[in-house]
């Protein structure tokens, strides 16, 4: 139904993202995939509700490869854990290897949001340099980019010497499976 009245509103001069915005929860019906219809057109709203779901799983301050990305941010995280072990990572020692486990995830989710939210905005060192409507979680957020902060010091350049990428834009493309731009 929800696909229908899509269908309905962009026939009508609807842009496709006004389109979205005009389905609500109510539309989706049971056996469709809402979060289908909400990924292919998402609105701030739905961005902003998928980033409430994001603070709610932060564990310490960072996120995980626990399955909640899965469901959140529909990654296929097997994927990404077995191409981080085709790298190497496990030969980092017990200890560097759950702490670069988790600022991997944590930096995916990070540039995932900046892709998705233009005015959250920081820079290479993560710094904070606008969060625009992520502002509501502003204290969780410079948690987070805190802690990546202080793993990336401790584990520095961990994506070259991995060797997923030139930046950690880059590295997140590798893992993600995402074509990388020539000369990145």
């Amino acid at each position: 139904m929800a696909i229908a009245k899509l269908k309905k509103l962009r026939e009508r001069k609807y842009g496709e993202r006004k389109a979205c915005r005009a389905l609500s929860a109510d539309d989706v019906e049971q056996g469709e995939s809402e979060d289908f219809v909400l990924t292919k057109f998402p609105s701030k709203h739905q961005v902003m509700r998928s980033l409430g779901d994001l603070v709610c799983v932060l564990n310490e301050g960072l996120w995980d490869f626990d399955g909640s990305l899965n469901t959140i941010l529909e990654l296929d995280e097997g994927s990404i854990i077995n191409r981080l072990h085709k790298a190497g990572i496990q030969s980092l020692g017990l200890k560097a290897y759950k702490e670069s486990m988790r600022l991997i995830a944590s930096i995916i989710v990070l540039i995932i949001l900046r892709e998705n939210l233009p005015d959250f905005m920081f820079d290479n060192t993560f710094h904070i340099r606008s969060l625009g409507s992520a502002g509501v979680y502003y204290r969780r957020m410079e948690l987070v980019l805190a802690n990546v902060r202080q793993l990336n010091s401790l584990h520095p350049c961990l994506y070259s010497r991995l060797e997923l990428g030139n930046t950690w834009t880059s590295a997140v493309d590798f893992c993600l499976d995402r074509p990388i731009p020539v000369g990145a």
